[in-house]
């Protein structure tokens, strides 16, 4: 047996290929699963219908794909409107850069929460004078609104 197929023969687990795995790849990869498998990675890691999670990783895809082929999110529509639920909608515009963010703290733990908030406002200091909120979709509550996914993790 040479190398090559010895090496092919290795077992490699799944968190590392996963790992160097794209980000659209596994979002298509999420749509092309059974249903049943899907229902039951959004409710047990994520607490929320396959729908919305398909979605969202749609969009959080696109929105990779668009920074990093240095498109523009500012004062841009997203090209995949995320689902969210009805007291979401209510507060701010899906169809904005602040809704990717949103999923995105909803996706991530407490912990990953904490660190992306305190991130996200350290940029938003630096930017501020450059920034109209309202062209990235930014209600004006967008802190208390991503502190409080933070807060009902546990």
């Amino acid at each position: 047996m040479n190398i090559i197929t010895k090496i092919m023969m290795v077992t490699i687990p799944i968190w590392v290929a996963i790992e160097v795995t794209p980000f659209g790849f596994l979002s298509k990869l999420y749509r092309n699963l059974s249903e049943d498998v899907k229902k039951h990675i959004a409710k047990i890691y994520y607490n929320v219908p396959y729908l919305y999670l398909e979605s969202w990783l749609q969009t959080l895809s696109n929105v990779r794909n668009v920074c990093a082929h240095y498109g523009r999110l500012y004062n841009k529509k997203l090209t995949f409107k995320p689902r969210l639920f009805k007291e979401e909608m209510k507060q701010f515009d899906n169809g904005f850069a602040f809704a990717a963010i949103y999923i995105i703290q909803r996706l991530l733990t407490k912990d990953e929460g904490q660190r992306f908030i305190t991130d996200l406002q350290a940029l938003i200091l630096e930017y501020e004078d450059s920034l109209e909120f309202s062209h990235i979709g930014f209600p004006t509550n967008w802190d208390e609104l991503l502190s409080k996914i933070k807060n009902q993790k546990s």
